[in-house]
């Protein structure tokens, strides 16, 4: 039996779903062999790919496809579409096509306005938040748990905890049920905002109306107690999840190790990490950061290092600094030097920014030979340390440290269009696989 159209839409929406543009693209192309033009369903489909995979202006491209082949964009085809530009921080392009389909005829939708509000999040544009609540509420379009959703992870995420709690009460008062993403992003709001006492209220409220507790929720409100000193408390929840179907995850492990750092308790702190070994959790370089700064309050800072090792893990640089934080305290210059050999024999590769911590070791150690020596004549100069085969030069100690400029955050909307635009070949490609 061929496949259908139908079949093929359905493989193409699953690839466009996990963003497999390159799978899709190949389906498209076989639907074509076979005698079976592309519908709307299969452009947006495949439209939905390129954006999922952060390729925004491809998928316009499959967008200009619909109409140039006779067919109509439907409310999904521009949703996802606004999706493609807000997913890759495009917000002015995404409202562009707001006003774009409404134009053509496609009145917005409660996912349209969704998708917008998660894009003025990811673009800290508080501004456009506001506009686009207003925008909703002049269409009469009613918002429903996930743009309530979007709405307040977007004003969390911009720090306006107030609107954020405002627009929570809102959602109530218009008896829209909240559930446990709204909760998470409520609770993980509040800790990232050292609102650690309003956390727990919103799990009060979360209990009251028998909401499942999520992983991320689990972890926030383990570090909320472990903020406000109530260890006790933070190991009950750590000790409720376990007995729940909702296992511990790293994120989970490691807020409970960052509770037992603050509670300066290293020997707890790794007994649990050897726990998450017998489940067979794989720690990642946050959880051992995490665990490197408890293990420094017992003074074990290369436990975690030699771990490690052990396991064939690279430790990154901010792991090295923070044996190199507890060497400090410490005033240990032998083993400051120790870190140092490490770092050059792991060639990896340090910016003058990150060097001044070991610095400040290596001009201690010779200023005070120097004074062994009756030499008074402590002027600065650069030094030059090798790393990864590469001298890289470091300033004098009192020679100012400039932080490299992010061209990333400089770039305007403009700019990233340009640079995420497809080539005229890539276009063909796609036409020629299509058409």
């Amino acid at each position: 039996i061929p496949p259908s159209r139908t079949t093929y839409n359905n493989l193409i929406s699953a690839c466009g779903s996990g963003g497999h543009w390159k799978e899709a693209l190949e389906i498209c192309k076989k639907m074509t062999e076979n005698g079976l033009r592309p519908d709307v369903v299969s452009y947006t489909s495949l439209l939905n790919a390129y954006g999922r995979s952060g390729q925004p202006e491809k998928a316009k491209g499959v967008f200009d496809m619909i109409k140039q082949n006779s067919l109509r964009p439907n409310i999904v085809s521009y949703n996802a579409l606004i999706d493609a530009y807000g997913s890759s921080g495009l917000l002015a392009e995404a409202i562009g096509m707001l006003h774009a389909m409404e134009e053509d005829g496609v009145q917005a939708d409660v996912v349209s306005i969704s998708t917008l509000l998660a894009a003025c999040g990811r673009c800290s544009q508080i501004v456009n938040i506001d506009s686009v609540l207003s925008a909703a509420r002049s269409r009469r379009i009613k918002l429903n748990t996930v743009a309530y959703n979007s709405a307040i992870g977007s004003y969390m995420s911009v720090e306006e905890y107030d609107k954020a709690v405002s627009l929570y009460r809102s959602m109530r008062e218009d008896n829209i049920k909240p559930d446990s993403i709204t909760f998470n992003i409520l609770i993980s709001g509040s800790c990232k905002l050292k609102k650690y006492a309003e956390s727990l209220q919103f799990l009060d409220e979360m209990m009251d109306l028998n909401i499942p507790f999520s992983k991320e929720v689990y972890s926030s409100l383990i570090h909320s107690y472990s903020k406000q000193g109530q260890l006790t408390e933070a190991e009950c929840i750590f000790n409720m999840m376990k007995g729940t179907d909702c296992s511990p995850d790293v994120i989970t492990y490691t807020s409970m190790i960052h509770a037992y750092s603050i509670a300066g308790n290293w020997m707890k702190a790794w007994e649990l990490f050897e726990d998450m070994e017998r489940n067979n959790i794989q720690p990642d370089p946050i959880l051992c950061s995490s665990l490197m700064e408890a293990l420094n309050t017992g003074c074990q800072p290369e436990k975690v290092l030699q771990w490690m090792e052990d396991a064939g893990i690279q430790p990154t640089l901010n792991m090295y600094r923070s044996v190199l934080s507890y060497a400090r305290k410490d005033n240990s210059m032998e083993h400051a030097n120790l870190i140092q050999e490490r770092i050059i024999e792991a060639k990896i590769s340090v910016r003058v920014p990150r060097l001044p911590t070991l610095l400040n070791y290596v001009e201690k150690e010779e200023e005070q030979k120097k004074r062994g020596r009756g030499d008074s004549s402590l002027v600065p100069h650069p030094r030059k340390i090798v790393v990864g085969g590469v001298a890289e030069c470091t300033p004098a100690k009192d020679e100012k440290l400039e932080r490299p400029k992010n061209n990333i955050e400089a770039t305007t909307g403009s700019q990233c269009m340009r640079i995420l635009k497809c080539s005229t070949s890539e276009e063909e490609t796609i036409r020629k696989h299509i058409n």
